[in-house]
């Protein structure tokens, strides 16, 4: 009971915080709460509901192709929807271990083809098939893996089928996609990019990248199974008002499960990948078991399940990449997640959308951050959670502004599945 008071109280803090900020930092958009039509104030409800959506629109016309990008290991499998004639490009970055197919970017990429748009997505540069793929080394390193996704844009403009059919390119990312989103536009700033990047907007990327590490660490319990968490929350119907009230601590666990299911297989995958670099490199090791036994993988998997996103990063990350080069320090891996300075590095046009209650992100965390940047570049949500809004009709309208247009192009796209009660 102490801590469920204590949590109302911080978030409440947050909240009070956000809004004094918010009237000191004048070029800090804001959404009214009418105007967003996400009806639960609840940040973990929103979050967990969110993922977990069944019945979303999905695109008509992505196909899967086959990139042979420079410079990588294999082809890479990316998803596009192409358009007939001329068009806008928007290219969808995923968040930390997500595919390609997910429900975020179909329902988007449904939306941007019913506006008449061209859209590719591929899986996260944190994933295991596009490390696979690229072998760019142990992810993590956010500098260098927005070269890597500036690569992969670079060979989809050059392909026959694409070439010469896009007027301008435009980046959305999603969480870890959005920081990544980020760095692109740094590049761009620096005219570091081979192609000429229009606009960014970034949903949900996290504040800050070492803050939300350790949160999603401490969200973290053995308190419920997986066979529970599953039960619970997979079948949620996303109804409001809400029939059922959720236990919050293990909401916070069904949060980190989720990630760290996704963070095994990758850690396992990128420990073993990268094992002659790491000797070579002479660099600590997590201690996954070594060998040759007919279960091997299951035991590595079962130790990598154990590790948590601090350990991997200080563990793996951090080892390999300072090992490559010296200037990758574990403080300039973790300050490049570090929105406020990244935004000033950031061009014109330029979008950053924070939810007033993303669980990802420390009590105070948004108000810290329109205190740094008065650029005029963050849209602050009052409710929604981490990506717990997206299928929010103002989501809808927000994405369809990339470029600027609100225009026909909004007004002609057809209504989500989904709709809520405002």
């Amino acid at each position: 009971m102490e801590r469920t008071m204590m949590k109302k109280i911080q978030y409440a803090a947050a909240l009070c915080a956000v809004a004094l900020a918010m009237q000191t930092v004048v070029h800090a958009a804001t959404v009214d709460s009418a105007e967003l039509d996400h009806p639960w104030t609840d940040g973990l409800y929103s979050t967990i509901t969110g993922c977990f959506v069944q019945n979303a629109e999905k695109p008509g016309c992505a196909r899967e192709m086959k990139l042979k990008v420079p410079g990588f290991k294999k082809e890479l499998k990316v998803r596009a929807s192409l358009r007939e004639g001329s068009a806008s490009l928007v290219v969808i970055l995923n968040g930390t271990f997500a595919r390609a197919d997910n429900v975020y970017a179909n329902l988007w990429t449904a939306w941007l083809e019913q506006a008449g748009l061209h859209v590719l997505t591929f899986d996260s540069v944190m994933s295991k098939p596009f490390v696979e793929a690229s072998h760019h080394g142990v992810a993590g390193n956010l500098e260098e893996e927005a070269r890597v996704a500036a690569k992969v844009v670079e060979c989809f403009l050059k392909q026959s089928s694409v070439s010469g059919k896009v007027t301008q390119v435009g980046v959305v990312g999603i969480s870890y996609g959005g920081t990544l989103a980020l760095q692109l536009a740094k590049l761009g700033r620096q005219g570091a990019l081979p192609f000429k990047l229009g606009a960014v907007q970034a949903y949900s990327a996290p504040v800050s990248f070492a803050t939300s590490i350790r949160r999603l660490d401490s969200y973290f319990s053995f308190d419920y199974t997986k066979v529970d968490l599953y039960k619970t929350f997979y079948n949620l119907p996303r109804e409001f008002p809400m029939k059922k009230t959720l236990d919050r601590h293990m909401m916070e666990c069904a949060l980190s499960r989720a990630f760290r299911e996704d963070l095994k297989e990758s850690l396992e995958y990128m420990d073993a990948s990268f094992d002659a670099d790491l000797k070579g490199m002479r660099a600590p090791r997590l201690g996954l078991p070594t060998g040759d036994g007919a279960n091997l993988h299951e035991d590595r998997i079962s130790y990598a399940e154990a590790l948590n996103f601090g350990r991997y990063f200080q563990g793996l990350a951090v080892p390999y990449w300072s090992g490559r080069d010296a200037k990758y320090t574990a403080e300039r891996l973790l300050a490049a997640g570090e929105m406020a300075e990244l935004l000033s590095q950031t061009g014109e046009k330029v979008q950053v959308i924070v939810s007033a209650n993303d669980p990802l992100n420390a009590p105070g965390a948004v108000e810290g951050l329109l205190s740094k940047s008065g650029s005029g570049k963050i849209t602050v949500l009052p409710r929604g959670g981490h990506m717990g809004y997206f299928d929010a009709q103002w989501t809808k309208k927000n994405l369809l502004s990339l470029f600027g247009r609100r225009s026909a192009e909004t007004a002609a796209a057809k209504p989500a599945t989904l709709s809520y009660p405002r």
